[in-house]
């Protein structure tokens, strides 16, 4: 069977819940459809089931079986390397299903057959890769050019002075409290203090407190945005004034920082571009043109199969 005829998951089982230009989604095909998205991403699939996210997460459906459609002729080329990932996507759960049996419940709960997970996967990823193969090289070049300083790298010691227990969530310090002592660590640095000895003292930071607070080589884009424009910006070598985050305060000191060009790029950063590129073109869709599309919707208050 082609890909362009498989067929809907439950396609007519179930009331009507979403009426668009040239198609209808039923109330079974949806459910099946919110249990797919829970497998994928499983950190959302709780927050799936409020009405919010429900309506939403409908309307990203409607948009991708527009999209779809729209596609026209999709190449051998394309269809075999959408299965490629599919086939590897499909034994990935099997392995996972074996090992968790929760997993396994959710599927069997949802009526999830093999052909709905691969109708679902092949409709996201095929729209996704039609969407990233619109994006050209130059407009990659472009989008570096905007946000190069994101690209940078930078070895970096920090000492963190953290408001928050990670394991409970509780409060460790106050902001004002945690401010004064990150005063405390920047006079001892300034004062020829060792990192090392300083960073296992104070730092609340477990993965680089046994080694001064080092981080080699980091490309600046991961960090948060406070913390990202202190190691831009710092002086070489300067202790900087403590650096407040949604963490606590930080005591920083950038010991190396590259700048980046394109041409410098690995392919997986390049890729990562164009990957950002593609997101927020059919983001653009979804917020432009899709509503427009969108004749009626009726989600019923409890939605349960």
């Amino acid at each position: 069977m082609s890909q362009r005829n498989t067929p809907v998951p439950s396609a007519g089982s179930g009331n009507v819940i979403a009426t668009y230009k040239d198609g209808t989604v039923t109330e079974h095909e949806f459910l099946k459809y919110m249990a797919f998205v829970g497998l994928m991403n499983p950190d959302y699939a709780n927050t799936l089931d409020t009405s919010p996210y429900k309506k939403m997460t409908l309307k990203q459906y409607i948009g991708h079986k527009v999209l779809y459609s729209l596609l026209g002729e999709i190449s051998d080329e394309a269809i075999k390397k959408v299965d490629a990932q599919m086939n590897m996507f499909v034994e990935h759960l099997k392995r996972a299903i074996e090992s968790d049996p929760t997993l396994k419940m959710q599927i069997e709960e949802a009526a999830l057959s093999d052909s709905d997970i691969k109708y679902f996967y092949r409709l996201i990823t095929t729209v996704t890769d039609a969407e990233l193969n619109k994006i050209s090289d130059d407009a990659a070049k472009m989008r570096f050019e905007e946000t190069s300083a994101d690209f940078n790298m930078v070895t970096v010691r920090h000492i963190l002075i953290s408001t928050i227990d990670k394991s409970s969530g509780e409060e460790l310090d106050s902001m004002e409290e945690a401010f004064k002592r990150a005063q405390e660590v920047k006079m001892k640095l300034d004062a020829g203090g060792d990192w090392s000895v300083l960073a296992k003292e104070y730092s609340d930071d477990i993965a680089s407190s046994n080694s001064g607070g080092l981080y080699r080589r980091q490309t600046v884009g991961n960090y948060i945005k406070n913390f990202k424009d202190a190691v831009n910006k710092q002086e070489i070598g300067q202790i900087g004034d403590p650096v407040k985050t949604e963490y606590g305060y930080h005591v920083i000191q950038v010991e190396k920082r590259e700048e980046m060009t394109f041409d410098m790029l690995d392919q997986n950063q390049k890729f990562t571009i164009k990957q950002t590129l593609a997101s927020e073109g059919l983001e653009k869709f979804m917020a432009d043109e899709l509503e427009g599309l969108i004749i009626k919707i009726d989600l019923p208050k409890d939605t349960t199969i």
